[in-house]
């Protein structure tokens, strides 16, 4: 996807660049240090990150699509289990110690917008509506 492209798409979800980079960034990092994460391909594990990094700050809109699936070749049932092991590891329900991969990224401006402010903005509502987007992809 050419810059340009991406920008526009980015800009339609409410993200900029710098803060899509930051977040897929910060969820991958989160990810390479989880055990139960190994057993993903890293290419799922890029594919559910870029899901993620879609859906959390615009959880109404549907996170994939045929251009996302061109790319990487996989389906949005395929990222299910993948993208819930990384959530979790966003919401601190598990993952205890990734508080230095936390930490590194509280260091940046941008962290306080996208993932102290999302953290906080977890309702239950919110959890619900992912967990219906995931559903809704078996």
């Amino acid at each position: 996807m050419g810059l340009m492209k991406s920008e526009g798409l980015l800009a339609r979800i409410g993200l900029s660049h710098l803060q899509f980079e930051f977040l897929t960034s910060y969820l991958a990092e989160l990810s390479l240090l989880d055990y139960n994460c190994v057993k993903f391909l890293p290419s799922l594990v890029a594919a559910s990150v870029v899901f993620l990094a879609r859906f959390m700050p615009s959880p109404k809109t549907h996170p994939w699509n045929a251009a996302l699936y061109q790319l990487t070749r996989y389906k949005p049932a395929e990222l299910q289990e993948c993208a819930q092991s990384i959530h979790d590891l966003y919401l601190s329900r598990r993952g205890g110690s990734l508080q230095a991969v936390r930490e590194k990224y509280k260091q940046h401006k941008v962290y306080d917008y996208l993932i102290d402010t999302a953290a906080r903005d977890q309702t239950r509502e919110r959890i619900n509506e992912f967990l219906k987007v995931l559903k809704a992809m078996t």
